[in-house]
């Protein structure tokens, strides 16, 4: 069970990446990993469900710390990006654990 909850390297150096260009430290931060897919986001159009997601995260989590927005869904990271402790990696590129 161990190795199927180990970050692959590349995700690893994602975060790296990260903390290095937002000058955070290994313990200065928390992740939120928000998996749902580009075609979910725009398939299901009656409700903006990036709003919602935004809506829940900020009642859930201490808006004075520090967050890594890890996602596979490129509108979602863009979305919360507004704010200043939310910080996504720039690539499109999804990463997966």
């Amino acid at each position: 069970m161990k190795n199927a909850l180990t970050p692959t390297v590349e995700l690893l150096q994602n975060v790296d990446n990260i903390l290095a260009k937002y000058s955070l430290n290994k313990k200065g931060y928390d992740i939120i990993h928000i998996r749902m897919g580009d075609n979910y986001l725009f398939s299901h159009g009656k409700v903006n469900i990036a709003v919602l997601i935004e809506r829940k995260i900020c009642k859930m989590v201490n808006m004075s710390k520090h967050y890594i927005i890890l996602s596979d869904n490129a509108h979602i990271k863009q979305h919360l990006k507004k704010y200043d402790n939310f910080h996504t990696e720039e690539s499109s590129t999804i990463v997966h654990l």
